[in-house]
């Protein structure tokens, strides 16, 4: 004899629904936890964001933060410190160089770059041919009133110095220097990675001997770079 089918309970439409409604109340679940988790998250990076410092340069690794909602023209803190990059960056060479080449790009307007450029080149063979070491000091830097929505101009001042070698012998000279740097917004940081303002215009004036009356400028040092 043939066995007997198995008795199958067939599913109802009661039993339909009811499972339709866990797997909707599931899903809810996972929604209500997903909205929850996400609060959550952005609540902590916001925290996070209002911990951070005003300002930060950490040169090595590109990595810079400006406070959101705070003005441009109000951003002293950091234009402080990249006048202070500006100016170290330009002075500091050697007979091979600038220290600190690799900054330009992230500092200068590709304009105002190429100035420098035409600029640093102009005492290129003295330094190479005297073996001159520049170093420098800095005064407090200013600001120059007034400023534009987009626009910050910055002056320092301070002294430098050069250790140089002619003849076999070693010659330590004193130049006083003004910088002026103007300062435009960049409006392309997330894509090029530079710094959140750029250099748009500087002035590097006739180095005067230190101590000397201001139309005395010495005549081994590169005529005044203008790069507004």
């Amino acid at each position: 004899m043939p066995e007997a089918a198995p008795n199958t309970k067939r599913r109802s439409a009661i039993d339909t629904l009811v499972v339709r409604d866990r797997t909707a109340v599931f899903w809810f679940l996972v929604a209500i936890a997903t909205a929850a988790a996400c609060t959550w998250y952005t609540n902590l990076m916001s925290e996070a964001f209002k911990l951070q410092s005003t300002f930060v340069v950490m040169d090595s690794a590109g990595a810079y933060y400006v406070p959101p909602g705070l003005p441009y023209n109000k951003l002293d803190a950091m234009h402080l410190q990249l006048s202070e990059m500006v100016v170290e960056t330009v002075l500091e060479r050697n007979r091979d160089g600038l220290v600190y080449p690799e900054r330009l790009q992230k500092l200068f307007e590709k304009p105002a770059l190429q100035k420098f450029l035409i600029y640093l080149e102009k005492e290129a063979v003295y330094f190479r041919s005297n073996n001159v070491t520049q170093t420098f000091e800095l005064d407090p830097i200013k600001f120059i009133e007034p400023r534009g929505n987009a626009t910050v101009t910055t002056v320092a001042t301070g002294r430098v110095r050069r250790v140089s070698f002619l003849a076999g012998q070693q010659q330590d000279k004193t130049y006083d220097f003004t910088i002026t740097i103007g300062w435009w917004v960049n409006p392309y940081l997330a894509r090029d990675k530079n710094f959140p303002s750029l250099v748009r215009g500087l002035q590097i004036n006739d180095f005067q001997k230190a101590d000397a009356p201001a139309a005395e400028a010495l005549p081994e040092t590169a005529p005044k770079s203008d790069a507004q």
